[in-house]
């Protein structure tokens, strides 16, 4: 774990912005997704102190979520990040780590309605359209739907 986290801090240095700015680089096990909550509440922390998260690698499942800052202008990617989406779920018997990432659960149910709603809005509109354009809808866990970051019109790193 520290080898990853020491390796993202070095890439941090090395894609840093000319202003000074911070940035966040999402690599490794958070790459991996997790609630929901977590990396809705991270966009808006992020939002807030003006940080920049750069997706590196695969971005799956929740991980997706940080293309809610393309708004701001906050978020970019290394070259060959992809991100897999998938139907968002409730989970049961989840183990997490000590950063409260999730790192084993089981399915308990799809997340419907209003709910569903609310986190598919989080979504930028090209994101949305990019996802409808090659699917009717999210596809179910296991089935993700991978879309690359160029093809999302996410700036460079």
């Amino acid at each position: 774990m520290k080898i990853v986290y020491v390796a993202a801090m070095l890439v941090a240095l090395l894609f840093s912005n000319k202003a000074g700015a911070v940035e966040y680089v999402v690599k490794g096990a958070e790459a991996n997704g997790g609630r929901a909550s977590f990396f809705l509440g991270s966009i808006a922390e992020y939002r807030k102190k003006g940080i920049r998260v750069v997706l590196s690698g695969t971005c799956i499942s929740s991980c997706t979520l940080y293309t809610a800052l393309l708004r701001d202008n906050l978020v970019c990617a290394t070259p060959g990040t992809k991100l897999l989406f998938h139907q968002y779920f409730h989970v049961k018997n989840e183990q997490v780590d000590a950063q409260g990432r999730m790192v084993s659960f089981d399915l308990d149910r799809y997340v419907e309605g209003t709910e569903r709603q609310r986190i598919w809005m989080k979504y930028p509109r090209n994101v949305r359209q990019a996802i409808l354009a090659r699917s009717p809808g999210l596809p179910a866990l296991g089935k993700e739907l991978s879309i690359t970051a160029q093809e999302l019109n996410i700036p460079r790193c």
